[in-house]
């Protein structure tokens, strides 16, 4: 890619330009009648950006703020830059699940147990953030082996394809069965 053409850095991005991401909610492959651990009603988790260049704050957290490859000092800022980072979330769960989906890979499973307790007790939102992008990270590093599904290539993830982790925009976290939560994203088109 040529300076010319290169894409911006992910902290000097204004983060106006966002693309909900297409993705499929994820479904149990057989119903089970036992369900004691359902969650059921929970809200979902809202994820808030307060920009450190201007003070807005916009809906959704870009997970390049919460990298610490991209942002050195990313665990340290956390509660500058999410909206009510220390506020203590899943607070009746005893266990809960992280499933991700991204178009074009549905076929490739992918879920992990979410920490719910952090230091000084539950886990905070800015903690879950901080989960969540080490997640899509490893995620996106088992897609980098996977094929993507011909009719989604638009959606084929770094580096044989456009998506980074930088590009993605955390929107918030929905339970979507049981005890299994997906995180709903965004991507930076600029």
């Amino acid at each position: 890619m040529s300076p010319s053409h290169a894409r911006p850095r992910p902290l000097a991005r204004s983060y106006t330009k966002l693309y909900p991401v297409p993705q499929a909610q994820w479904v149990p492959r057989t119903s089970s009648a036992d369900d004691r651990d359902g969650l059921y009603p929970f809200d979902p988790i809202a994820f808030r950006f307060v920009n450190p260049r201007d003070g807005k704050i916009s809906t959704g957290v870009p997970l390049a703020y919460l990298d610490e490859n991209v942002y050195p000092n990313a665990a340290g800022t956390v509660g500058d830059v999410i909206v009510d980072a220390g506020e203590k979330v899943f607070k009746d769960a005893s266990r809960a699940y992280l499933r991700i989906l991204w178009p074009g890979y549905e076929h490739v499973e992918f879920v992990t147990s979410v920490p719910l307790r952090g230091v000084g007790g539950r886990v905070t939102r800015g903690q879950l953030a901080l989960f969540i992008v080490r997640t899509v990270k490893q995620y996106f590093t088992t897609l980098q082996s996977a094929h993507c599904l011909p009719t989604q290539k638009a959606w084929t993830v770094a580096p044989a394809g456009r998506w980074r982790v930088e590009d993605l925009v955390l929107v918030a976290l929905h339970l979507v069965h049981g005890n299994t939560f997906q995180a709903e994203f965004k991507v930076d088109t600029e």
